[in-house]
């Protein structure tokens, strides 16, 4: 077994395919997968580490705490080391289970909510206003819960275990961008480094998006 019996079961996509931050983790995924394999590690065991460092990770950026927050985007990056590596392993020893999928649903649903809450406080703590930050994290909650919903049912239906799916037309590099900073899961990982970086430099401008 090596990197390149894990990659042949789980294909990276082309460039624009995935958001910038999966491209990224997927070059080291595999060397992690191969270590749990070894260890004869369940794919299940992984995503039950996955939700309790995505728990973790967003307690700690609800933290007025500067190293609070650093640790908290180094733990998103394992976060989601995890969440690509327990699909690795379980396509390579082709080990899935209906419960499997779900945890995995709850995995991200935990990780993503409370990584909505813990911007919504490092928002308040670095001085905006507290009800329109509230709103804009309820409505960020919310419409991650539709399109989480709505990708669960588009791999029940389009995309069989081989992780083989229906050919789609390659984003913009506009829409690609705009992908990779809004959507979960790679915003977390590059919203809590710029989040770090705001509070290092006092950069309150940084979050002109929000």
């Amino acid at each position: 077994m090596n990197y390149q019996d894990i990659r042949e079961k789980t294909p990276v996509s082309l460039f624009r395919d995935v958001d910038i931050i999966s491209s990224i983790v997927y070059l080291w995924s595999p060397y992690i997968s191969m270590l749990f394999i070894r260890e004869k590690i369940r794919p299940n065991a992984i995503t039950l580490m996955m939700i309790i460092s995505g728990v973790v990770g967003g307690v700690l950026l609800m933290m007025p705490n500067l190293y609070c927050k650093i640790a908290a985007s180094i733990i998103y990056i394992i976060w989601y080391t995890f969440d690509l590596s327990d699909g690795e392993v379980a396509r390579f020893t082709k080990v899935f289970s209906r419960g499997g999928k779900y945890l995995d649903w709850c995995a991200h649903l935990a990780a993503h909510s409370l990584f909505a809450v813990g911007m919504w406080s490092t928002f308040v703590y670095m001085g905006y206003d507290v009800f329109v930050t509230s709103i804009l994290t309820f409505l960020l909650i919310s419409c991650e819960l539709i399109r989480r919903n709505c990708l669960s049912l588009y791999s029940l239906y389009y995309i069989d275990e081989d992780n083989k799916s229906l050919n789609t037309r390659r984003k913009s590099i506009l829409k690609y961008l705009y992908s990779s900073f809004t959507f979960f899961p790679g915003m977390i990982i590059i919203h809590s480094i710029l989040v770090c970086l705001a509070i290092i430099f006092e950069i309150q401008q940084f979050y002109w998006i929000y």
